[in-house]
C-alpha cells in the first residue's frame, strides 16, 4: 500500500444561518447570527455552536455569563433582520 499525504482543505458549503440570544448583565437582549451549528446529542439533546472567540464578541461573553441561549431559525421572511444581525454590534 501506498502511503498518501492527505493535506487539510478549507470546504465552504451553503448552511443554514441561525441566531443565536443572550441576556446581558442588566438584562437587555442581545444577538448574533452563527453559520455554524450541530447537533451533537438526541439524549439528552444538545446542540454544538461555534462563535469566534478570539475577538470580543459581546453576544460569546453574554452566553458565557448567564450560562443560558435561544437558538432561533430566521425564515426567508426574515433575511434582513438576520443580516443585520450579523453585521451590527452591540
Amino acid at each position: 500500500m501506498i502511503k498518501k499525504e492527505v493535506r487539510l482543505h478549507a470546504l465552504v458549503a451553503p448552511s443554514e444561518t441561525v441566531v443565536v440570544s443572550a441576556y446581558d448583565k442588566e438584562g437587555r437582549a442581545d444577538a448574533c447570527t452563527l453559520a455554524f451549528y450541530m447537533v451533537s446529542s438526541h439524549q439528552p439533546p444538545c446542540i454544538t455552536i461555534a462563535i469566534n472567540a478570539s475577538q470580543r464578541r459581546k453576544t460569546l461573553q453574554n452566553l458565557l455569563s448567564k450560562k443560558a441561549f435561544v437558538l432561533g431559525f430566521p425564515s426567508t421572511d426574515q433575511l434582513k433582520e438576520a443580516d443585520y444581525l450579523g453585521v451590527e454590534t452591540g
